[in-house]
């Protein structure tokens, strides 16, 4: 599965990890477009599910089985039923550092059925 959003991609590999590449939108932050348009695109990464303790921690370890996309989210749905987002850290010279997927805590109790 790939979706594809304004300048950026995500996508599932077939050991059901999220996928990350391209320019994606909300990396601007406090930045104009026009600042960031000299800015590497970010290559290829899978997105490093966050470990944490306690009852959603089985979640963490699950599947991706599908994702929406839109130009400032990216949502993945896991196999369990849990809804998870991207979130992308850049350090002070605005490198990107990692590329996590955390549990939407919202929805901690949900399980969620179709994301698109």
């Amino acid at each position: 599965t790939c979706v594809a959003a304004e300048n950026y991609s995500a996508a599932i590999d077939a050991r059901g990890r999220l996928l990350l590449w391209g320019r994606p939108g909300w990396l601007e932050g406090a930045h104009g477009a026009a600042e960031t348009a000299g800015w590497p695109a970010l290559e290829p990464q899978v997105a490093a599910p966050f470990v944490g303790r306690g009852a959603m921690e089985a979640s963490y370890h699950r599947k991706i089985i599908s994702l929406a996309a839109s130009r400032n989210a990216v949502f993945a749905l896991t196999e369990d039923g849990s809804l998870m987002y991207v979130s992308v850290d850049r350090g002070e010279d605005d490198t990107i550092v990692s590329v996590n997927l955390l549990p939407l805590r919202q929805l901690e109790r949900v399980k969620v059925k179709a994301v698109s």
